[in-house]
């Protein structure tokens, strides 16, 4: 060993080559100690450099109490430990120790790292797999993490898996071309669709569509399209990577112009706990010429687990995520699959992947838990037994085993749908609904009726009755029936039911629902029956009225097989003094009107509220009052041609109409032209029309009378031809009209008819023309007379054809339609 010195007051230690020890002034190590593989480096800058090769460097190993100190407090210091794959360990003995790094002892502002740095994937692990190990990270009061894994947290920003799924849409509006293969990728987008699940039981809800404004070519093309997955976050491949859910499809048949789209909406069960890629590619199943380009491609995806939900225990291990199940009473908290439509014993829906599940484990060891969801959106498993399902419609328990269906009467509801159903019908699939355990009164009549629209004008209520006789049947025997129990109903318009059991009803009207009859229930307690005509010329008349007090009205014919009464009202009678005793007792007044064989005379007004029929002849001595049916005026204004006159009560079977022209002023004698060009046309029991053959230049007014006559005779004349002959006995000796005299009008008469009718035939070809008149139609009857039955209309100037004629009768063919024309409102083409 060497000491030297440089002249500067500095010395220098020189060893052997093998020596152990060595002190440099000048050079760049100044202390240098070699041992046995170890070297202690001493530098000028003060850096110190311990390497024990494979001895190791122990640091405060005895057994002495000590305090082990590496940099110091104040300044830049760094400290780096650091090893090759050996690793560090810090108090790795069976001593039991605490272990401090940084602001134990003292108080200072640390910054801890573990691992930070680098792109390379580190493993922190903090604490074993013992038992009873405890791994504390506490800020304050505000978050812990417990032994067995329990987070707890004031507050949290960004955290997963808070029972709030992730939801993503992305949309390509310029996707690839299609083909006919397993690798072309539609979704031509740099950012695929992708969504971060937030653990490996994660289930997502993959919404899929692809729509073409227009085909390029009119070749037959079905397409079909595909969906990949990959779970590792980089982008998927078409031709590398899994397809999850099933083809769709979707083209046209030979329409260029034909817009087409194809979708689907499937779940997907990925396993994996991050971020999940998807993409929509071709298919080698398309059909026809694929040569077509997509407008857009939209991918909407749904991590699942935004419900709260409840385990429920089974025996049932078919029972899974998306059944309907009804309450099973054999198990505690049991639950089982629903197979009954409108099931008051629902429960809810299965959850796929619950937020929170809540268990109070009551039915430990009877069954497995399911979950059954309280509250969020779930998907449901539905049919289309009773329609398909769309947005918006809730959802009931249907006939299949744990699937629903839409509901359309009033039951038990467990949800309401978020999107309509896109499966094929016949098939069960998924749609995602809002859990809505309620009780539902049922859908609107519109929904009931097939191509109905609230907004149109059509009896809804006839409709609606005719749907449900036609139900009638199989819901008496049904053991499924919907039923509302209630204190009372409500109805601001109608109450439509094949049938109403009632103890007691309270109404202001009753109607029919075809024949034309009403009851109405007065305020005052009167009860009124009204039928007949309630169109814009006539108001419908009562026929039966019985007031509060036991008072009778009744329009028609009472028949009766024994009449009984204490009393009549309104008759008083003056009779042969032997008879007069008789008449003074009003209870004995029935039989004393039946011995009455010479005459009754009234003192005092008599009124029949019925019709009153008199067996022999009537002698009026006095002025007979008529009503307004019977006789009347009418006016045909100037410059028309006709005027039709309603009555006020349809009679019974048409009346006889004559008409007479009345002037105001004797001095208007040079109208009296007009009249004999004026006829009655178109008798029916409502009314009948005054027709002119042509207009007149001032008003005519005519006096009218219709008399109502009991199988009113109608008879014919024999024609020339068959023995008829004119007036007077030779035609040559009928005077003529003098030159320059005004004819006289002949006098319209009826001729001579005979009881039987004839009949005419007509040859081909043979028309008549229907007239003018204010109705602007004549009427056709089934049977050639007034009182038959109407079987159609023609309208006024209408030339139709005629097969034959029967007392002034023609009998016609109309678009269709036959009848009976009244001669009176034709007139016959040559």
């Amino acid at each position: 060993m060497t000491f030297t010195n440089d002249g500067s007051g500095n010395f220098l230690v020189n060893t052997s080559s093998t020596g152990d020890f060595l002190v440099q002034d000048n050079g760049v190590n100044a202390i240098q100690v070699d041992g046995n593989g170890g070297a202690i480096n001493i530098g000028a800058a003060g850096l110190v450099t311990i390497d024990a090769g494979s001895a190791g460097v122990n640091v405060g190993t005895s057994a002495n109490a000590q305090t082990v100190t590496v940099g110091n407090v104040t300044g830049a210091t760094a400290v780096n430990i650091n090893t090759g794959t050996g690793g560090i360990n810090f108090g790795d003995n069976a001593n039991t120790k605490t272990i401090d790094i940084g602001g134990v002892t003292n108080s200072g502002t640390d910054t801890i790292n573990i691992a930070t740095q680098g792109t390379a994937a580190d493993v922190v692990t903090i604490g074993n797999s013992n038992a009873s190990t405890t791994v504390a990270i506490t800020g304050g009061s505000a978050w812990s993490i417990t032994a067995a894994g329990v987070l707890t947290v004031a507050s949290c920003t960004g955290c997963g898996g808070g029972g709030a799924p992730d939801t993503a849409s992305f949309v390509d509006t310029s996707p690839a071309a299609m083909a006919d293969n397993d690798t072309t990728e539609l979704f031509n987008d740099a950012t695929k669709p992708n969504i971060t699940t937030d653990s490996t039981s994660a289930t997502v809800l993959v919404s899929v569509v692809v729509t073409d404004a227009s085909a390029t070519s009119t070749d037959d093309e079905f397409d079909a399209i595909r969906i990949v997955r990959e779970v590792n976050g980089t982008d998927p491949s078409c031709s590398a990577d899994p397809q999850v859910g099933s083809i769709m499809q979707g083209g046209f048949v030979t329409a260029a112009t034909h817009p087409w789209s194809a979708s689907g909406t499937f779940l997907d069960s990925p396993a994996t706990a991050g971020v999940i890629k998807y993409t929509v590619c071709t298919s080698a199943q398309s059909v026809g010429t694929v040569d077509n380009t997509p407008t857009s491609v939209e991918v909407t995806l749904v991590e699942l687990g935004a419900d709260l939900a409840e385990n429920y225990y089974t025996s049932d291990d078919s029972i899974g995520p998306g059944d309907v199940v009804v309450i099973d009473p054999s198990l505690p908290a049991g639950v089982k699959k629903a197979s009954t439509p409108y099931d008051a014993k629902a429960l809810g829906v299965v959850s796929t992947v619950p937020g929170i599940t809540l268990d109070d484990a009551i039915g430990l060891g009877y069954g497995r838990p399911v979950p059954v969801a309280l509250a969020g959106r779930i998907p449901v498993k539905v049919s289309t037994e009773n329609g398909r399902v769309k947005a918006g419609d809730l959802l009931s328990p249907s006939a299949i085993p744990g699937v629903a269906m839409k509901a359309t009467k009033a039951g038990q509801v467990i949800g309401q749908a978020l999107q309509d159903f896109s499966y094929p019908d016949g098939e069960v699939g998924l749609v995602v609904a809002f859990v809505k355990t309620d009780y539902s009164l049922g859908s609107n009549l519109t929904d009931l009726l097939p191509g109905l629209t609230a907004s149109q004008e059509v009896p809804l209520g006839k409709l609606a009755l005719a749907y449900f006789m036609s139900q009638k049947e199989q819901l008496q025997t049904s053991v499924t029936l919907s039923e509302i129990v209630t204190d009372r109903v409500s109805a601001g318009l109608e109450v439509i039911s094949p049938k109403i059991v009632v103890d007691e009803l309270i109404a202001r009207s009753i109607q029919p629902v075809e024949k034309d009859l009403t009851v109405t229930l007065g305020a005052d307690g009167t009860f009124i029956l009204t039928g007949g005509r309630t169109d814009a010329t006539s108001s419908a008349q009562p026929v039966i009225t019985f007031d509060s007090f036991g008072n009778a009205f009744f329009a028609g014919t009472v028949t009766a097989d024994t009449l009984s009464a204490r009393q009549i009202v309104g008759l008083d009678f003056a009779t042969q003094a032997s008879v007069s005793a008789e008449a003074s007792s009003s209870a004995n007044i029935l039989s004393f009107m039946s011995f009455i064989q010479d005459s009754i005379t009234f003192i005092t007004r008599v009124v029949f509220r019925s019709p009153a029929e008199f067996l022999a002849d009537v002698v009026f001595r006095g002025r007979v009052v008529f009503d307004r049916d019977t006789a009347g005026r009418a006016v045909i204004p100037a410059s028309t041609s006709s005027v039709t006159v309603v009555f006020d009560r349809p009679f019974a079977e048409p009346p006889v109409v004559t008409i007479s022209l009345t002037l105001k002023e004797a001095t208007d004698s040079a109208f009296l032209a007009d009249a004999v060009r004026a006829a009655v046309a178109s008798v029916t029991r409502e009314q009948f029309t005054i027709i002119l053959d042509t207009s007149v230049p001032r008003d005519l007014t005519y006096s009218w009378v219709a008399l109502a006559v009991t199988n009113a005779r109608s008879v014919v004349g024999k024609r020339l031809g068959e023995g008829g002959t004119v007036a007077g006995s030779n035609i040559e000796n009928i005077p003529l009209t003098p030159t320059g005299m005004p004819a006289t009008p002949a006098p319209t008469f009826i001729p001579t008819m005979t009881p039987t009718p004839t009949v005419i035939a007509s040859s081909s070809g043979q028309t008549v023309t229907v007239r003018a008149n204010e109705p602007g139609y004549a009427r056709m009857f089934e049977n050639p007379s007034e009182g038959a039955s109407e079987s159609g209309r023609i309208p006024s100037g209408m030339v139709v054809s005629y097969t034959e004629m029967q007392d002034g009768w023609y009998h016609v063919i109309y678009e269709a339609l036959t009848g009976w024309l009244s001669g009176a409102s034709v007139s016959v083409n040559p």
